[in-house]
């Protein structure tokens, strides 16, 4: 089980903004960690691995800041959807991740 990404909304400080430090009424003002922790109860429910990806999606973001993060946008407004470099380095990221709770598919990855 995957976690959903994070949405790449940052702070004056030039890290993610999380969802649920906007106010209720505010256009999606779900909050994505919430999500991501369900999805993380269900996967020891099931007794399947868990991917943390938004956690993980946070970390990468927040290194590389928000002008560079903006090359991932799928239009200059979009920080939810990817553009090709976005989702390529997405998809690497879960690649590097899929191999760690499931050792044994690393030779199946690429």
């Amino acid at each position: 089980v995957l976690s959903s990404v994070t949405r790449r909304n940052f702070d004056e400080k030039g890290k993610i903004k999380p969802r649920s430090e906007m106010k209720p009424g505010q256009p999606l003002h779900a909050t994505l960690a919430v999500y991501a922790q369900t999805a993380k109860a269900v996967a020891a429910e099931q007794q399947v691995p868990f991917i943390d990806l938004y956690t993980i999606s946070v970390e990468h973001h927040n290194q590389m800041g928000p002008e560079a993060s903006a090359a991932y946008n799928f239009k200059e407004t979009d920080t939810t959807h990817f553009s090709q470099k976005g989702a390529s380095a997405i998809a690497a990221l879960i690649i590097d991740e899929l191999g760690k709770p499931v050792p044994e598919s690393g030779s199946f990855l690429k």
